[in-house]
């Protein structure tokens, strides 16, 4: 059921795919069918276990290397990462 699945938008690292202004509609479309949350915070696994797939659109900061083992054991534990 796609209502139990959560997507998470991050917008943490200054991404160029902002849900507010730019993927608004893309924003809105993705509501329609799942649980959306935007993060703005540090990235962690404990955040990103929030939801089955992340979503990082145009980064402009680089991860540091805390954030980035978080994303490499998020992909280990089955879920999800895109990153445009």
């Amino acid at each position: 059921n796609a209502a139990d699945k959560e997507i998470l938008l991050d917008m943490s690292k200054k991404e160029q795919g902002n849900p507010s202004s730019n993927y608004k509609k893309f924003h809105r479309k993705l509501k329609t069918d799942y649980k959306v949350a935007v993060n703005k915070d540090v990235i962690t696994l404990d955040k990103l276990l929030t939801a089955n797939l992340a979503v990082f659109a145009g980064p402009r900061e680089m991860f540091t290397e805390d954030e980035f083992t978080a994303i490499k054991d998020y992909l280990r534990q089955g879920n999800s990462v895109f990153i445009s």
